[in-house]
């Protein structure tokens, strides 16, 4: 994909046409963020509270976008698959915002900034660092 940053004069709102992520696995926990319209729904299970919604401001998704490019997200490659360890976490991402889209997917194994895949079943700096940008443009701290 095209590495140029998504600015406040590229889009008016910088909405994401797509914007779906979803993890799980035994023993993690699960988890489904998707976009409706300008709201974002943050489902996670097993919590027991109900799914948190948010509608991000333009300087959050923003601060978002600002985020993906930090991460080298836009160069996540389409699959991300590792054997080790007894346990999985799979994870997928789809989002598109203009002319920029990520497609990508893992089981226990995540991209670093450069793109490249880890060598271990952890989760990485470039990954932690994305599940916290999302939590925050739902509104949800830590």
């Amino acid at each position: 994909m095209d590495s140029k940053p998504i600015t406040m004069n590229d889009r008016a709102t910088h909405l994401p046409q797509r914007f779906t992520i979803s993890s799980g696995g035994y023993p993690h926990p699960s988890l489904l963020v998707t976009k409706r319209k300008r709201i974002l729904t943050y489902d996670a299970f097993p919590d027991p509270s109900p799914a948190r919604t948010a509608t991000p401001s333009p300087q959050e998704w923003q601060a978002f976008w600002r985020k993906m490019d930090d991460i080298g997200a836009w160069n996540w490659a389409r699959e991300y698959i590792s054997r080790e360890g007894r346990d999985c976490l799979e994870w997928s991402v789809d989002i598109q915002c203009g002319d920029r889209r990520i497609v990508s997917e893992g089981a226990n194994c995540f991209p670093q900034h450069d793109g490249s895949p880890n060598t271990g079943a952890d989760r990485t700096q470039a990954f932690c660092e994305f599940e916290k940008a999302v939590r925050r443009l739902c509104g949800i701290a830590g």
